[in-house]
């Protein structure tokens, strides 16, 4: 079941979606459809999202920068309802009818989009990290022998981490894949995970009061996220405009640099 954190760190990862195409239907239909937003920028955000504060902030700048009024939408999804082509249908027909782009896609190098939408510059990176109930244990590679180590179901770096245990890399390190933060609290608070690979910002939603992190995944080389913004491929022009807005909000340091 892909749930919260599998919404916001994969199901809208670009890897193991981009398979999911819509049957073509001519843009004057959809633009025939899509609302006058008038003087708003209307973005939606995901749903239980850990970056949801930093999505809307980011948002909120964007609007401002570009002289148009601040709209945030809150994706509404029933988590339970997604089929084999996860999140893309429901975005699909957000772009058409609420909003012109979505906070927190995915930036995944060298993996092809969906033909029907484009995505903006970074404007948003944070590393993962190691997270473990022993303060002996610094990195991977302290593992015990047979230990079992948790990492975020469909994304690149569970699929790296899953290719090198095979591999032998670890020795016989196992692993266990995990779709909701909770469980995270739970298998380490149960002892039966011994470390867990975290996204940084969902560390707040890890409720066990004597936990350790690392910020060293060697051997592993995607050791952090990075996000953007998804529009519509035929709304170009406005993704250039976001892009320039993003670069002015970063060289006047109003947004960090990803």
């Amino acid at each position: 079941m892909i749930r919260t954190c599998a919404i916001s760190l994969a199901a809208i990862a670009i890897a193991g979606a981009c398979a999911a195409q819509q049957p073509y239907v001519a843009p004057e239909f959809y633009d025939a459809r899509r609302p006058d937003h008038g003087q708003r920028l209307p973005l939606c955000v995901l749903p239980g999202s850990a970056t949801a504060e930093t999505d809307r902030q980011t948002a909120t700048l964007l609007a401002e920068a570009l002289l148009l009024q601040p709209d945030i939408v809150t994706m509404q999804i029933n988590t339970d309802a997604l089929d084999s082509d996860g999140i893309w249908p429901d975005l699909f027909v957000y772009l058409i009818e609420k909003c012109v782009g979505m906070m927190g896609a995915e930036l995944i190098a060298g993996v092809p989009y969906p033909d029907w939408l484009t995505i903006t510059q970074p404007y948003y990176t944070a590393p993962f990290v190691l997270v473990t109930r022993d303060p002996a244990i610094k990195q991977l590679d302290d593992l015990p022998a047979g230990a079992m180590v948790g990492s975020p179901v469909y994304t690149p770096i569970d699929t790296e981490l899953a290719q090198m245990i095979a591999a032998g890399t670890f020795g016989t390190l196992r692993r266990q894949p995990y779709d909701d933060i909770s469980q995270v609290t739970r298998f380490l608070g149960e002892g039966t995970m011994t470390a867990a690979v975290v996204w940084s910002p969902y560390l707040p939603e890890l409720h066990l009061p004597d936990l350790h992190t690392s910020a060293n995944l060697a051997p592993l080389h995607l050791t952090s996220r990075t996000l953007g913004i998804v529009l519509r491929r035929q709304d170009g022009a406005l993704r250039d405009m976001i892009d320039q807005a993003l670069t002015a909000l970063q060289d006047d340091g109003s947004l960090p640099r990803p």
